[in-house]
């Protein structure tokens, strides 16, 4: 199975316990189609380039999975569902999984 990377934007405004709750309910989605958790790494709140549902800043996720590609679709749709998720990204993964750092 292929893995892919889904990079997805938390509303800032939540505590840490509730942006907790919202990265495991990402991941049991990815779980309950079938998926295995890779790697999940918060990097932190960050400025947005423009404003999305009236919030200039968000907390960025990432997490890395493998799951067959005819679930991708799906996930997709159940995180873009999510009220705490301003936006989403999933790509196909391409090389090794770093830990993110921190800005340079």
């Amino acid at each position: 199975m292929p893995s892919y990377d889904l990079v997805y934007i938390v509303r800032p405004d939540l505590e840490p316990d509730a942006l907790k709750a919202v990265i495991d309910r990402v991941g049991q989605r990815i779980v309950d189609r079938g998926g295995k958790i890779d790697a999940t790494d918060a990097w932190g709140k960050r400025r947005l380039a423009h404003v999305i549902r009236k919030q200039r800043e968000g907390v960025y996720v990432q997490t890395r999975f493998t799951i067959a590609p005819e679930q991708v679709a799906e996930i997709r749709h159940q995180v873009a569902l999510s009220e705490e998720v301003l936006r989403s990204m999933l790509t196909i993964a391409v090389g090794k999984h770093h830990q993110y750092q921190g800005p340079p």
